[in-house]
């Protein structure tokens, strides 16, 4: 009896401590195309050979093959929606780059390592390139299968800069904090220029305090501005209450420049400012009826003391 209560104790350890493994794998897609890293940052000389490499990760459970191509990597707008179309001069390195292989084939769980070279031509402009090498997968089907085959693709960005003479500069067009909301998210602006040749990166920090000096939130974002262009870029401050008063802060960093703006922010919610609206209109008619009776009863006392 006892050696039977004790399998049966050993046997429900064992479910027990095998659920976590079989919610594991059940979380785990068929197909889960990974890369790493994401981006290069490069300092290219004219006539130069770089070589580099990066992984195609198979973190699903499902074996598949894979394809590399390269693209081009300019933007849309000062939303800075990606372009991989746009084919122009700060996109001639997508001419230089040799890949080591253009397809393959990932096991589950396998790692392969991609690698590509750069011919820097000797005649080649300073200033910033920028491409983009695609990995694209679709997950292996039976011949005979009437099922859609699912499809992910991630970018390797490579952000180059050509030695010469390279022209830094930049500039803070708007910023702009809103000073009422009527609900959150709380959002903070800016809109800076890269007139220079190369690219550089911004730092943007929103900071908010209530009006003793408490920080309440802290959000900061990191990114870069390809040459000639103008990025907008929005902070959000998304766990904002329905109702406060807040010191909001943001600032800029870029090419060794800060910049800060500030404001007082006034949060409101429709419903707040209805009831506080409603709840002030009913107030002065109750006041003002309660003089209009009080000046009544004074008219009629003074009336009867002159009778």
């Amino acid at each position: 009896m006892k050696q039977l209560r004790l399998l049966t104790i050993v046997g429900g350890l064992l479910a027990f401590l095998s659920r976590p493994a079989l919610i594991f794998a059940q979380d785990i897609p068929n197909l889960r195309l990974q890369i790493s890293p994401t981006v290069a940052r490069l300092s290219l000389n004219p006539g130069e050979t770089h070589t580099g490499s990066f992984q195609v990760i198979n973190s699903g459970l499902s074996e598949f093959d894979y394809t590399i191509y390269i693209k081009p990597y300019q933007v849309n707008s000062e939303n800075y929606d990606p372009n991989f179309e746009l084919d122009v001069p700060r996109t001639q390195i997508t001419r230089w780059i040799d890949l080591a292989s253009t397809s393959g084939t990932l096991a589950s769980m396998e790692i392969q390592e991609i690698e590509f070279s750069i011919n820097v031509p000797q005649d080649v402009p300073a200033g910033g390139q920028y491409a983009v090498i695609f990995v694209e997968t679709g997950e292996k089907l039976p011949p005979d299968s009437s099922s859609i085959a699912i499809r992910q693709r991630l970018g390797y960005l490579i952000f180059s800069s050509i030695a010469g003479t390279t022209q830094e500069g930049g500039q803070l067009l708007e910023a702009s904090i809103p000073r009422f909301w009527t609900k959150p998210p709380i959002q903070s602006s800016s809109l800076i220029e890269n007139s220079g040749n190369t690219d550089f990166v911004v730092n943007y920090h929103l900071q908010i305090d209530t009006l003793s000096g408490q920080e309440k939130a802290s959000i900061s974002r990191e990114y870069t501005l390809l040459p000639e262009t103008k990025r907008l870029v929005n902070l959000d401050w998304a766990d904002a209450p329905i109702f406060g008063i807040y010191q909001a802060t943001q600032t800029e960093e870029f090419l060794g420049q800060t910049f800060t703006q500030s404001a007082t922010v006034f949060i409101a919610h429709p419903v707040i400012i209805a009831v506080t609206t409603t709840t002030l209109v009913i107030l002065i008619i109750t006041i003002t009826v309660i003089r209009l009776v009080n000046r009544r009863r004074r008219e009629r006392s003074n009336s009867s003391a002159a009778g």
